[in-house]
């Protein structure tokens, strides 16, 4: 028997969904304002969204299992640590060839460092994890603690 992962409060979706809608009116703006030809003032160096790779983690009967989506990576760009619980997903996305800034239409990809940390919830091993990457995919296994058996301990009268 496996000792089940004790997960952070489930919080509500509400604030998902308006991110979410949010993204979907920018979108739309963007699609309307590009069919006249206007482009948007380009950020500078410094305001430049930063990147986080996105993640999905979901609970097997005995693992844990975290997949990262890192396309364009090369597994040489990819570090992983671990420490106090926590684990660190960290790389580099580089650009493949030099384009000028003004030659863009539309500049969506991210690239450069990211850091990402994920902490892992109590009943993990995080001794034995495994980590493969393929196609652009991190597949991160984290093994489940064994469920203790509950035993009875005999006690003495003095």
């Amino acid at each position: 028997m496996v000792t089940p992962i004790v997960k952070a409060p489930e919080k509500g979706t509400r604030r998902f969904e308006l991110f979410k809608e949010l993204e979907d009116i920018r979108r739309d703006m963007d699609d309307v304002f590009g069919s006249f030809g206007l482009r948007f003032p380009r950020l500078r160096s410094s305001e430049r969204l930063v990147w986080r790779p996105r993640i999905d983690m979901f609970e097997k009967e005995d693992t844990l299992v975290i997949r990262a989506d890192l396309p364009g990576m090369e597994r040489n760009d990819i570090k992983l640590h671990i420490a106090d619980d926590v684990l660190t997903l960290e790389g580099q996305r580089t650009f493949d060839e030099e384009v000028d800034e003004d030659d863009y239409f539309a500049r969506e990809m991210f690239y450069g460092h990211f850091l990402r940390r994920i902490p892992l919830p109590m009943g993990v091993k995080t001794e034995d994890i495994n980590a493969k990457f393929k196609n652009g995919l991190l597949k991160i296994v984290v093994p489940k603690v064994a469920a203790m058996t509950p035993r009875e301990i005999p006690v003495e009268i003095a």
